[in-house]
């Protein structure tokens, strides 16, 4: 899921930087998929779509194409009002962050 080459060429190849982007993106993601699922849990569609938002900008980044459709997806229902599909997309827009992290970790302990 983690496009390390596109990632590469917009940080100019600086893994020291890129070490850091990660880490500190790593370092809010379990409060933040907390978040999500509260709001998911809360039935809070205008938390959902808010918290879904705020953690677009990282998706942009790091180049997550699967995460930012799927996102935006989630934000679009979201926005009309249309809880049918969050129920199953949050949870998969999870799983998703979850994967994202592994491979971070992988990547960073690979530079070790």
């Amino acid at each position: 899921m983690i496009d390390i080459a596109a990632i590469r060429e917009y940080t100019g190849a600086d893994d020291a930087f890129i070490r850091k982007i990660f880490g500190q993106f790593l370092s809010h993601l379990d409060e933040d998929l907390a978040a999500l699922a509260s709001a998911l849990t809360a039935r809070s569609l205008p938390d959902v779509r808010k918290k879904a938002h705020a953690m677009l900008s990282s998706a942009r980044i790091f180049h997550f194409t699967d995460i930012i459709s799927l996102t935006e997806r989630i934000e679009a229902d979201c926005e009309a009002g249309r809880p049918e599909n969050i129920g199953k997309d949050v949870p998969q827009l999870i799983r998703m962050y979850r994967q994202v992290s592994v491979e971070m970790e992988e990547w960073m302990n690979h530079l070790n």
